[in-house]
């Protein structure tokens, strides 16, 4: 697979697209080991593996960004800040293994979190889930051992598989009768359910 920098690559410390740039391709900057941050403000789709394995990666700033591709933050050990504000489909693995991170901001428009898209983010403390969300893959959300409260702003999304496996607390609306106890458990069967009036 060929680099955007070729030979390059690994003398890039940062970078910034052009505005006229609204698409960037599989492997943009895949294994790039010394980027620390990155600009990209007109980019609303981006391939696969965008920036897997960039570890000293620490601020990704992406405004418009709808589709986070398969492992496309896979492995980025020093990002401490997922902050996509428009972001709508996270895919496999797209933040797997991001140890460092400690918060993720959901766009409000969130409508897919694909199977173990935050796997093993050690770090990440809470999160708060949009109503919007409607699919949750299984294993989402695994081994995020520091994970200590979830909020579910509305009614419960598709899942295919357990999403949660800590005993974490999960707070959803009451309100909402598709909140059942099987549905519940098959989200997270370790966590503490707590309904909120």
């Amino acid at each position: 697979m060929e680099h955007s920098f070729g030979p390059y690559i690994n003398f890039v410390t940062s970078l910034e697209t052009s505005p006229n740039i609204s698409v960037v391709g599989y492997g943009f900057m895949k294994d790039c080991a010394n980027l620390r941050s990155a600009v990209m403000p007109a980019v609303v789709l981006a391939g696969n593996h965008m920036f897997e394995n960039c570890v000293s990666l620490t601020s990704v700033y992406a405004p418009v960004l709808m589709d986070a591709g398969s492992d496309a933050f896979a492995n980025c050990a020093a990002l401490t800040i997922a902050d996509f504000p428009n972001l709508q489909q996270i895919w496999g693995q797209a933040f797997a293994g991001c140890t460092s991170m400690q918060q993720i901001r959901f766009s409000p428009a969130l409508i897919i979190i694909e199977a173990r898209a935050f796997q093993n983010c050690v770090s990440l403390g809470s999160i708060t889930l949009p109503a919007t969300l409607s699919q949750l893959g299984e294993g989402a959300f695994y081994g995020c051992t520091g994970l200590q409260t979830v909020v579910f702003a509305g009614g419960p999304p598709r899942v295919y598989g357990t999403a949660f496996d800590t005993a974490c607390t999960i707070y959803y609306p009451a309100s909402n009768p598709a909140w059942t106890e099987e549905v519940r458990l098959k989200i997270a069967p370790n966590a503490v359910w707590t309904a909120l009036p």
